[in-house]
């Protein structure tokens, strides 16, 4: 470096060696990046070093928080309303969770029960004056709302299927499983169980002549007869047997009766066509008369309800007066037992 004296006789020169000494001197302090700082590195004059801080702060948003892993740590702001919880298994040992850990401050024991607190593990027992959770209890005057019965046990009950009844002034009874296809009913007041009866079967009887040969003469009235193998069905041998002309109420039987026929004309225009259901022989509980035709077969139809007594028997009595004789088929005389 110049002295103070050579700086006045020799200015050019001594200026360009002291430059020469000061850039010696700082050559530390040249270089560097952005965000770094001068650091020493001894004790001996102008030592440095330019060195990027490792306590340079992480955070880079509104609400973050300054944490620690193995280094400086950012954790970010968490959701609106969530609440910081420490978790060991994150990296900084904190998160944000929701805040649902609720905002009860203290549990009072009600009545029937004891415990209770303000802090803490709390705990609330059933009180023993009420009932206790087991062992035997009498309970008077209380109502139990749906109850549940895990294990219910009635002395009086004995066998699967069991059922009770009450007998009057509080006291039960036991109904002992009935046998299969029973059904339970009442007897003398009291449940009991009991063997159906049968459901009502179907009576009736019913013939149907299907060909055009009964031969008619006019002006004359006349029984039709049927044969067994005209018998479509006969629950009770209501047919009195093959030609016969009768339905015969059988032993039994006696009640209503729904009685229908049906009897189909030759074509014939003369006249008139009429069919009567006799009882007795002597009472006309029907009469049906049919205009004649000559371009199709007539039918005259008919149905009454009638009440029958055992060993009343019907019949169906045709009658023409076309002027000759003709015929008549497909004629059904039927009965059906309605009820007593």
């Amino acid at each position: 470096m110049p002295t103070s004296t050579s700086l006045v006789t020799n200015l050019p020169a001594d200026f360009n060696t002291f430059g020469q000494g000061v850039d010696t001197s700082l050559q530390y302090l040249l270089g560097g990046t952005t965000g770094q700082v001068l650091s020493k590195t001894s004790g001996t004059n102008m030592a440095f070093t330019w060195v990027t801080p490792t306590d340079q702060t992480p955070l880079t948003t509104k609400g973050d928080l300054f944490t620690f892993t193995t280094v400086d740590a950012r954790l970010g702001v968490g959701t609106n309303g969530y609440i910081l919880s420490a978790n060991s298994a994150t990296a900084t040992g904190l998160e944000w969770i929701a805040n649902d850990q609720g905002d009860i401050t203290g549990v009072t024991a009600g009545t029937g029960l004891s415990g209770g607190g303000t802090s803490g593990t709390v705990t609330l027992a059933i009180d023993s004056t009420v009932a206790t959770l087991t062992g035997t209890q009498t309970l008077t005057n209380k109502t139990l709302t749906s109850p549940a019965l895990t294990t219910p046990t009635i002395s009086t009950l004995t066998t699967n299927g069991d059922t009770i009844y009450g007998t009057g002034s509080g006291a039960i009874s036991r109904l002992g499983i009935g046998s299969t296809g029973q059904v339970l009913t009442v007897a003398a007041g009291v449940p009991s169980w009991a063997t159906p009866s049968a459901g009502a079967s179907f009576v009736g009887a019913s013939m149907y002549h299907a060909a055009f040969n009964i031969s008619l003469t006019n002006a004359t009235s006349t029984k039709l007869t049927w044969t067994n193998a005209e018998e479509m069905w006969d629950t009770s041998s209501f047919h009195d047997g093959s030609a016969g002309t009768r339905i015969t109420i059988p032993s039994g039987k006696a009640g209503y009766y729904s009685i229908n026929f049906g009897v189909g004309w030759d074509a014939n225009a003369n006249n008139r066509r009429v069919v009567n259901i006799l009882k007795n022989n002597t009472d006309n509980l029907l009469s049906v008369e049919t205009t004649s035709g000559t371009t199709y077969y007539p039918s005259t139809y008919g149905t009454v309800v009638a009440s029958l007594a055992v060993a009343d028997y019907l019949e169906i009595q045709a009658y023409q007066d076309s002027g000759g004789t003709i015929n008549c088929g497909k004629s059904l005389f039927q009965v059906t037992y309605l009820g007593a």
